[in-house]
């Protein structure tokens, strides 16, 4: 907002200081070339003199201050030999300065339903649309601006139109004191105060003549249309003398009637209009075709002069709409000719006859197939050169009297055909690091060769469909494959259609390898069991297909860090943690492996508490003499479970003991070996594992 508020102070303070310059002289009035146009031209015994302004500020110069016209009589005399140019006197030939009339004198001088007045008269006396609000006044600022603009360019446009809405509104003047034959330099100024020199002037110089003659209209044309007459003219030449006309209209060439009681303009509609961007037009409608009106148009320009009327031309309205569609009913193709039979339900009284056509193709180029129209009763054709091994596209053309035609809808015929063209060959496809798949095999080169069709499935033994409706000419296919899809494997086939399409036998299938870039499901914890030292996990593993792994991660601390604790095979379902920890809090969570070795996110984590012991494992594991030894950690009534095992993960149940020893055979060694107590019903964790090396 500080920005806002600092860029709409610089910009008042400009528009304040230049309105300031305007009232004191116009010292810093921008270019007149730019800012206020003026033009004087001969009007019949008269001069009219124009003037526009380029924007709102310098129309504001126009209404305050107002504007002085001065004429000069120039003449040339010989003097010494040579031609002298005098300027004769300067007379100002308005009485006081020219500026917008007032509203009364507006409400004097024109009717109360001329529209066009009183939408100069909004312009120049309005009330502003759009008035300053607090907080808003750089927002005010621009949209008064545009406002301004528009106001200025509608003015500026009905005074181009209606020399007395440009006399009344400040932009023109009409000298009737001008001589016939003189030429004359017309100046004009903004008024100043006396004896200050005027800060804008513009001169005109005009030859005025005794034989007045109006300008000219150019040729008029007209297109013949339904119940209507479009006239056009050429629009780059008319529109350097004019810039609106009028259009009359006559029985009988001798009395005339305007059609359009406001000037008309033909404005250019689209940049890619080439109608517009050449004519200037205007569409008459009229009562009945074929009866004949003459036209001719008038020019106007910016002075209000009118033009000469142009050539008169006749013209009238014809009947453009065409028949009823006739109806192809059936096309019997032989060797050597074909029959076209078709059907009309129009009003036979407006038909002149048929035309028959042929193609190769739904869109064309069609060829017709006789000189001579067919009459009326006529609904069957024999072509006698039908295209072989090709498709025969046919048409019926219905014409009526005045010339409009109706085409039937193509109806396509192919020569009876059913051998196949051959079985595709050498089929062979690679596949890109990014998917990218190319197909080749062998080029069928046979007369009535038409394409292929590729297909394709995501099942060998599946439904195959077209990759694209459309036929393949080369014996080569190339395709992004898409590999969002879970789908590892595509396969393909070739077939070949001939002209009458008629299908090979398909090519071999080959299978194609996708590139797999979409991790596997998630597999999900199902289920848990809490032991005194071990914990059971199960869960159903990830539904991809292409599963390899399953990794059972666990964390010791809040899951600031994980440790792998087993890669299981998608078989396997479930996991014994015995390397347990008592009263400890595990984190466990899940990652699945894909056979390309794509990962997919962390599963959902399972929170679990390991058993509090109430008594401690045994201690001090000794193997000495043939026998194993520890110490009870508990007083008396103990019991001891052994476990022992190849490796420290596979240890199983050996043996029950009521003393801390148990002897060991020599077969017994090179194993693993842990102890458990047993007290009062409950068990203790596993102890250490002690490893017995193996006797010799």
């Amino acid at each position: 907002m500080k920005y806002k508020n600092i860029f709409l102070t610089l910009v008042l303070s400009f528009i304040g200081t230049f309105y300031g310059h305007s009232q004191n002289g116009l010292d810093t009035l921008p270019d007149p070339a730019e800012d206020i146009a003026f033009a004087a031209k001969q009007i019949e015994k008269f001069v009219h003199l124009r003037w526009a302004c380029g924007n709102p500020i310098a129309y504001g110069v126009v209404r305050s201050k107002g504007m002085n016209i001065y004429r000069n009589e120039i003449s040339t005399y010989i003097k010494d030999g040579k031609e002298v140019v005098k300027i004769g006197k300067r007379v100002k030939i308005n009485k006081k300065p020219i500026t917008p009339q007032s509203l009364a004198i507006w409400k004097a001088n024109f009717e109360l339903q001329d529209t066009n007045a009183a939408a100069a008269v909004q312009c120049i006396h309005g009330a502003g649309l759009h008035q300053i609000k607090k907080g808003q006044e750089l927002d005010n600022f621009f949209e008064r601006h545009a406002d301004q603009n528009n106001k200025l360019l509608i003015l500026q446009l009905l005074a181009d139109r209606y020399p007395k809405i440009a006399e009344f509104a400040g932009l023109g003047y009409i000298d009737s004191t001008a001589a016939p034959d003189k030429l004359y330099r017309y100046t004009l100024e903004v008024v100043t105060p006396p004896k200050q020199k005027t800060s804008w002037s513009a001169s005109k110089i005009v030859q005025t003549v005794s034989n007045y003659t109006k300008p000219k209209m150019i040729s008029l044309q007209a297109n013949q249309l339904e119940r209507a007459v479009q006239l056009y003219w050429d629009r780059e030449s008319c529109s350097k003398m004019f810039n609106a006309f009028f259009i009359e209209r006559s029985s009988d060439g001798k009395q005339w009637t305007k059609l359009n009681y406001k000037p008309h303009y033909s404005p250019i509609y689209s940049d890619t209009a080439k109608f517009d961007n050449q004519f200037m037009h205007y569409t008459d409608s009229v009562p009945v075709n074929y009866r004949p009106f003459h036209y001719r148009i008038i020019g106007v320009n910016a002075y209000g002069e009118r033009s000469n009327p142009s050539t008169p031309i006749v013209a009238n309205g014809v009947d453009r709409t065409p028949p009823k569609k006739p109806r192809i009913t059936q096309v019997v193709l032989t060797e050597t000719a074909g029959d076209i039979n078709w059907e009309f339900k129009g009003d036979m009284r407006e038909i002149s006859g048929f035309y028959c056509e042929r193609s190769y193709s739904m869109d064309g180029p069609w060829m017709q197939l006789h000189e001579t129209v067919l009459p009326p009763i006529v609904r069957q054709f024999r072509d006698t050169l039908p295209i072989p091994h090709f498709a025969n596209y046919y048409r019926v053309n219905a014409i009526d009297t005045a010339g409009n035609m109706a085409f039937s809808e193509p109806f396509v015929k192919s020569m009876n055909d059913s051998i196949p063209p051959n079985k595709p060959e050498d089929l062979s496809a690679s596949v890109s690091e990014t998917g990218y798949l190319s197909l080749v095999w062998k080029q069928d080169n046979s007369l009535d060769f038409n394409g292929y069709i590729v297909y394709f499935s995501h099942i060998r033994n599946g439904k195959y469909v077209p990759i694209s409706g459309r036929l393949f000419n080369q014996a080569k296919y190339f395709q992004q494959l898409d590999a969002t899809t879970l789908h590892e494997q595509e396969f393909i086939y070739i077939v070949a259609v001939d002209r009458s399409m008629n299908p090979s036998l398909h090519s071999d299938t080959i299978t194609i390898q996708k590139p797999d870039y979409i991790p596997p499901a998630l597999p999900v914890f199902t289920d848990f069991k809490v032991n005194d030292d071990y914990i059971t996990l199960h869960w159903a593993h990830s539904s991809s297909r292409d599963l390899k792994f399953t990794h059972l991660l666990r964390s010791d601390d809040q899951g600031k860090s994980y440790k792998k604790l087993a890669s299981l095979d998608a078989k396997t379902l479930t996991y014994k943690d015995r390397d347990l920890a008592a009263d400890q809090i595990y984190h466990y969570v899940m990652i699945a492996e894909d056979d390309a070795k794509n990962v997919s996110d962390t599963s959902a984590a399972y929170y679990l508490r390991s058993y509090r012991a109430s008594i401690q494992p045994p201690t001090g594991l000794n193997y000495k003499d043939g026998q194993l030894t520890w110490t009870n950690p508990s007083s008396s009534d103990t019991q001891f479970l052994l476990y022992n095992g190849d490796s420290q993960t596979s240890l199983k149940k050996l043996a029950t003991v009521d003393q801390p020893f148990y002897k060991i055979d020599k077969n017994m060694t090179g194993k693993f070996y842990a102890i458990k107590c047993i007290k009062n019903g409950q068990t203790s964790p596993l102890s250490n594992p002690y490893f017995i090396n193996k006797a010799k």
